[in-house]
């Protein structure tokens, strides 16, 4: 006895079966473009953090300057700001 049932709620339940996650009207953003936007954002935060703490970096003996986190600000940073506009933009 396979029985395929249709429940009715008066309320939004989930993603709505005629849509995509991706295309879903409401609050939905992809579970991969909220990662990105942690993972870049605590990036530009650890960069702004050295910068403010003068902390030392050094890879494979040698000491990275502080321009470095700069330039890593402005990219991790930026790259956060789009990845949420984006994701902003196509839920409208």
């Amino acid at each position: 006895m396979n029985h395929l049932v249709a429940l009715d709620f008066p309320f939004h339940v989930g993603v709505p079966f005629h849509t995509s996650i991706a295309t879903a009207p409401g609050p939905f953003v992809k579970p991969f473009t909220t990662f990105a936007i942690v993972v870049f954002s605590l990036v530009a935060v650890l960069h702004v953090l050295r910068l403010i703490f003068g902390w030392e970096v050094v890879i494979n003996g040698l000491v990275m300057p502080m321009w470095v986190s700069v330039v890593g600000f402005i990219v991790a940073g930026g790259l956060a700001v789009m990845v949420w506009r984006e994701a902003r933009t196509e839920k409208h």
